[in-house]
């Protein structure tokens, strides 16, 4: 397990650890894209602070999204700490991704956890199935948990 590795090195910058948790994140659960977002100090938008394609093995980040443009998405995942969305295009916590987002990236099943630091979300982990409908499984949920609790010490406020 890379990632948890990596966070043990404090030497390490806060990118190579987010990297190294998506890699991981897709390794163990099979999701082809995973991403890494930062909540802003109101929680009314999120940013991607690392995005990892398995496919193409490749890295991207600064995306945002906002509660204006998904106000159900962000009461579901803050009230409900994850969103468990084997079918993310009809999943009632996520359909309204379909036409801005899952449509363009061929995105159908979506696995989302919370990052907390005591006990408030600062950000989100984010794995997704494209090409196909994929059926999270307990195990996926669980690494989720223990990774995002791994990044939350990345994420700190100061």
């Amino acid at each position: 397990m890379e990632a948890l590795e990596a966070a043990d090195r404090t030497s390490l910058s806060s990118e190579h650890v987010f990297h190294a948790a998506c890699r991981d994140v897709a390794e163990a659960t099979g999701a082809n894209r995973v991403s890494i977002w930062d909540f802003s100090d109101r929680r009314d938008s999120v940013h991607c602070v690392c995005f990892y394609d398995a496919s193409t093995d490749s890295f991207t980040k600064g995306q945002v999204l906002t509660a204006e443009d998904l106000p159900t998405y962000f009461r579901v995942i803050l009230k409900e700490k994850y969103i468990v969305a084997p079918d993310a295009r009809s999943h009632a916590a996520t359909a309204e991704l379909v036409d801005p987002y899952f449509r363009d990236h061929d995105i159908y099943s979506l696995l989302d956890f919370i990052i907390h630091e005591n006990f408030k979300p600062i950000g989100v982990i984010c794995c997704e199935n494209a090409g196909a409908i994929r059926d999270w499984q307990e195990e996926d949920i669980s690494y989720l948990r223990q990774i995002s609790t791994l990044i939350s010490f990345r994420l700190k406020r100061s």
